[in-house]
């Protein structure tokens, strides 16, 4: 909300201006956002750009982002030995997963799920458990 959100943004992830006006800030929120994420593991497509957000964010509350990640991209590509993609779009359609056409924060967020789930149930609890722990904190 402090900041002006540039059109290509606005056009990418379906957030507008109105959206955020009169919302909390990432200082408002971080103590709320420690609380959950103390000892879970954050699962994002492309976690790289992500984690620069948390970083940052982080840093400009003198605080230090230690949480573990695991990004679905490079599980993608770990675990069905298929060319990696950057694009959350292209994974899912990798994947046999329905694309939805919106792809607001909310959708993109939705289909990480579904990816993140097709790969859990695809996927043996030792393998699984064991990719995890190879991938975990490298970001795509």
């Amino acid at each position: 909300p402090e900041i002006l959100i540039p059109d290509e943004a606005i056009e990418v992830l379906g957030i507008t201006q109105t959206m955020v006006e009169n919302q909390p800030t990432f200082s408002d929120i971080i103590d709320e956002l420690e609380t959950i994420l103390n000892g879970r593991l954050i699962v994002s497509h492309n976690a790289g750009f992500n984690q620069k957000f948390f970083i940052h964010e982080y840093n400009r509350n003198d605080r230090t982002f230690d949480h573990s990640y695991v990004c679905t991209q490079k599980l993608n590509t770990e675990l069905y030995e298929i060319n990696p993609t950057a694009s959350l779009k292209k994974t899912m359609q990798q994947q046999s997963i329905i694309v939805s056409d919106d792809f607001s924060t909310l959708s993109c967020a939705k289909m990480t799920y579904q990816l993140w789930n097709k790969i859990i149930n695809d996927t043996s609890n030792e393998k699984f458990n064991q990719t995890i722990t190879q991938l975990k904190n490298i970001p795509a």
